[in-house]
């Protein structure tokens, strides 16, 4: 922990300070397990979601898809209080496709069939 780096993505049609807000609140929630951070990056962000299967896409920067595992007992398996999870709750998936390109960070294309989690997850205020 306190070695990688990050990026952090935010969508474009937010507002300056609306970026502001959430960098600082990424940052004091996560910040400590990453070395250095990039951004935050205004992108455009597209989102879909069919069930249980997931995808985003920034242009030129990112295309990512994952669709849940299936256990013996036909439940997609469940990770409790991952260590460097964003939610309290992971549930298990395999990647569709994994391709990323970020001249501040890294670049990568990695064949389907890897491992991925997703969660559902709501950010709020402390107050």
């Amino acid at each position: 922990m306190g070695k990688m780096k990050a990026v952090m993505y935010l969508d474009e049609t937010a507002s300056d300070l609306q970026r502001t807000a959430l960098a600082e609140i990424f940052g004091a929630r996560f910040g400590a397990m990453f070395g250095s951070m990039a951004g935050p990056k205004a992108a455009s962000i597209e989102y879909l979601r069919q069930k249980d299967n997931f995808s985003v896409k920034i242009p030129g920067t990112l295309d990512a898809a994952v669709e849940p595992l299936t256990g013996a007992d036909g439940k997609t398996p469940r990770i409790l209080h991952a260590p460097m999870g964003f939610a309290d709750e992971l549930q298990v998936a395999v990647s569709l496709r994994h391709k990323y390109e970020d001249a501040d960070l890294d670049s990568w294309d990695y064949e389907a069939g890897r491992n991925g989690f997703f969660a559902d997850f709501e950010f709020t205020s402390g107050s």
